[in-house]
């Protein structure tokens, strides 16, 4: 049997110190995009298209409203960015994804290739949060192994 060296005492403690700091650094990442992920898979499940229009202008976005298939209207306002790059003005219609299912889960159309990246960017995260946790988990059962060998010697 081998005595186990400070230098692979030191790895497993860096291996699982990294593991670490990658599951809090994924855990930021899932923190930042994680409703709008959330929307877009619920989105996906089961999705029902419906035409609005703006209701309002002003320099900081604009507001709009639809009637869901419950016929409750539904007022949101959307950003100056969004206004912009797609040139929205005051009785523009807009079409708006909804799911039937979760009436207060609902986007712009033209919104859904942001929701898709973010949605890709949780996966990814929660992806990473997973590694991390096998990967700090097996570091850590070296160390206890290690460290029964050391009582040993």
């Amino acid at each position: 049997m081998h005595s186990p060296t400070e230098a692979e005492r030191d790895f497993i403690f860096t291996f699982f110190a990294m593991s670490i700091f990658l599951l809090i650094i994924a855990g930021f990442i899932l923190f930042i995009s994680g409703k709008s992920g959330l929307t877009y898979a619920v989105l996906q499940i089961d999705k029902e298209m419906v035409v609005g229009e703006i209701i309002n202008k002003d320099k900081y976005g604009a507001e709009y409203k639809f009637t869901d298939s419950n016929n409750t209207e539904i007022r949101n306002y959307i950003s100056h960015r969004l206004v912009k790059k797609f040139n929205l003005n005051f009785k523009d219609p807009v079409t708006v994804i909804f799911n039937p299912r979760f009436p207060t889960l609902y986007a712009l159309q033209i919104e859904e290739i942001d929701l898709k990246f973010e949605f890709k960017m949780s996966i990814g995260a929660l992806l990473a949060i997973l590694g991390a946790i096998i990967l700090s988990s097996y570091a850590r059962s070296k160390y206890i192994d290690q460290k029964a060998i050391l009582k040993r010697y």
